[in-house]
C-alpha cells in the first residue's frame, strides 16, 4: 500500500483543494492570485491552509520569486499518480 498516494487522494478529496490543483494544470500561479483566478470565497488564512496541505503531501511545489510564492504541480508526484493508474 502506498501511503503517499493515499494521502494525496485524501487531500484532493476537498473541493477547494481539487479546484486549486486543477487550475495548476494550465500554468503556475502566484499564491496571492488564487482567490482572483478561481473566484474562491475563502479567507487568505483558509487558502494558505489548503495550499499547505497540497504542498505537504507533495502535490505542489513552491518557488519564490522575490516576495511572491509561485505554486506549480510537482511533476514527480504527478508521474507517481499516473504510474499507479497504469498498473
Amino acid at each position: 500500500m502506498d501511503k503517499k498516494l493515499i494521502e494525496c487522494f485524501k487531500v484532493l478529496g476537498d473541493p477547494i483543494r481539487f479546484q486549486i490543483f486543477d487550475s495548476l494544470k494550465k500554468k503556475s500561479i502566484c499564491a496571492c492570485e488564487f482567490s482572483e483566478v478561481l473566484n474562491l470565497d475563502v479567507s487568505q488564512p483558509t487558502l494558505s491552509f489548503h495550499l499547505k496541505k497540497l504542498r505537504e503531501c507533495g502535490l505542489l511545489l513552491e518557488t519564490k520569486d522575490g516576495t511572491r510564492k509561485i505554486m506549480s504541480i510537482n511533476p514527480e508526484m504527478l508521474n507517481h499518480i499516473q504510474q499507479f493508474w497504469e498498473k
